[in-house]
Formats: structure tokens, sequence, C-alpha cells
């Protein structure tokens, strides 16, 4: 009998051991990768890794609390750190732009922006779409991924936009305003073409700078992602009136190339303030990327910031409602 006790006890230290092994090796990789997130701007692992905060907070979360639980005080107490500094920049989202730049102005005008990236070669839920577009009533639409059949089912349907530039090629791209578009030019990206909408609305008589860009998923190049996002943050540095530059942006706010275009454009994001936000992917039960983006310059506030229903893509659709002051 004493024996069997012993075995009992040697077989449950046993896997305590294996299980806190176990532990102790996901913890150092999982940790290792939230780190290196931290220094995106050096490759593409490290981009990769910065992407997933949400999902640290989580995993650490539930290591801290096995370590506990396992009477690991210290392994427990790392653990409960790497929470604190991964959900930093999640929380950070939540900090109004307002505290750290002032009143955006009284009366202002309102502005009302849609955007999403249709998936269009996988997805032909057209009427979701339009019935999407025509619940929330936006002033301007941007829609990306489109293809031939999406852009002739856009312009044909969307009669309360007579004003749009489409090109349906290379990572389509389309702007669909109720606004005139005085001026307006598709811009292609590299030796592959890759385009995005620049153009001038105006709004009542009022010009407002407009860029839709969907650059290519880093996975594929991204350095050529990075390159084209400093063409965008150039042409947002030469904006001659208020301006927005929006779309699927194929990164996070926690990457270093999405700072490095907000500082080196002069512009601000939209999420901020309204917290975290993803978009992608929607073909999964829960997304958990925020890569779709709205940024605009100090002339905007943003009164109203969210994230709608599925409508077919591997993307949810973005709703923004900015307020802006006459110039």
């Amino acid at each position: 009998m004493k024996f069997f006790r012993n075995a009992v006890k040697l077989s449950i230290h046993a896997a305590r051991a294996i299980v806190f092994g176990a532990l102790l090796l996901l913890f150092v990789l999982v940790g290792a990768a939230s780190l290196a997130g931290f220094f995106s701007n050096y490759c593409t692992p490290f981009e990769l890794a910065s992407h997933f905060r949400v999902v640290y907070v989580v995993l650490f979360l539930a290591v801290a609390i096995t370590f506990v639980l396992l009477k690991q005080k210290w392994a427990a107490v790392t653990a409960a750190t790497l929470v604190v500094i991964n959900l930093a920049p999640v929380v950070y989202l939540n900090v109004p732009i307002s505290l750290a730049h002032g009143d955006q102005g009284s009366k202002p005008e309102d502005l009302n922006v849609l955007q999403f990236n249709l998936q269009g070669m996988k997805n032909q839920n057209y009427n979701r779409t339009l019935k999407v577009i025509a619940k929330v009533d936006p002033d301007i639409v941007g829609l990306s991924e489109i293809t031939p059949a999406w852009g002739r089912v856009l312009e044909k349907n969307l009669t309360k936009y007579p004003y749009r530039v489409v090109e349906p090629h290379q990572g389509g791209v389309s702007l669909f305003s109720k606004f005139p578009i005085v001026e307006s030019k598709v811009k292609y990206f590299g030796s592959m073409k890759r385009p995005r909408v620049v153009a001038q609305v105006d709004v009542d008589g009022q010009k407002l700078d407009i860029v839709f860009i969907h650059p290519v998923t880093p996975l594929k190049a991204r350095y050529l992602r990075n390159r084209e996002l400093v063409d965008v943050a150039t042409d947002a540095k030469n904006f001659k009136n208020p301006g927005i530059v929006f779309g699927d942006m194929n990164t996070t706010p926690w990457s270093g190339t999405f700072d490095k275009l907000l500082r080196d454009g002069g512009l601000l994001d939209s999420e901020r303030g309204f917290g975290y936000q993803p978009t992608w992917n929607a073909k999964m039960r829960l997304s958990l990327l925020p890569i779709d983006h709205l940024l605009f310059t100090p002339e905007f506030s943003v009164r109203e910031r969210r994230v709608l229903g599925r409508v077919g893509s591997d993307h949810l659709p973005v709703f923004v409602k900015l307020a802006y002051k006459r110039s």
C-alpha cells in the first residue's frame, strides 16, 4: 500500500513537472515573440509578431494564473509583467486624441466615410454589400479588391454616388462620393502597378484631400508595402486641405511601419479613443487584427467609429463619422 501511495505521489510530481516544463517553454517562446514585436522595423518576422498584442495578453494571463496554481511565484510575476507590457499598447487605443491635440473647434461639419476590402475574387455577395452601404448611407465609400464584375455592379447600383473613381485591376480600388470629385488620379506603385486613388473632393465649397489605398500584404513583399506607405506619407504631407488616408493597410497600430506612416504623414489614427476594433479575419469566429484604417489630418476630429458586420469578405467594414472645421 505504501508503495502504491509513493508511486501516486511520484506520478503527480512528474505530471506537475511536465506541465510546468511545457508551460515554461511556451512562456519563453511566446514571450520572446511578444518582445521581438517591439522591434518590428528590423525584419518581417518581428513585424508579424507585433500584430498579436491581444493574443499575447490572453495567453500570458492564462499562464500567470496557471503558474499561481502551481505555486511558481516568480514565473507568475514575470507572466503578469508581460501581460502589462502587451496590454499597454492595446489600452492606448482607448486614449482619446483630444487629450493630446485639443479641441478641434466649435460647430464642425460632418463627413461620414465607409470603407472595406471586398475580397472580390472570392466574394459575390453583391446584395449584402449594397445593403450595408444603403443602411449607413455614408458620404464617401472606399472599396478595395474589386474585380471588373464588382466594378460593374457598383457603378450600376450606387446611384447616390455620381462621382466615382474605379480601378478594378491589381488589387482593385474604388472611391464613390456624393460630393463632386474635382481632381482625381490613380497612382500606380512600382512594377506591380499597385493602384491607389488620390483625389480632391468639394464638400459644399470646402475642398478635402483624400487618398484611398490597398498596399500589398507584407507576407508577399514587406519592402514593397513599406515603400508604398512611404509614398502615401508623402501624399499626405503634401495635402493643401484637410485630408484623410484610408483603406486596408495590411498593418496593425502596433507596427513600427504604422507609426512611421502617422509620423511622416502628419496623420492621426481614427481608432484612438474608440479602442481595439479588429477587422480581419472575418472568416474566423473571432477577428483579431485591426488592419483597416482611416487616418486624418488634425483639422478633423472623430465623432464615431465602428466596425460593421460580416458581408461575405474576410474583412469587416469600417464606418467613421468625422467632423471638420471649414477653412
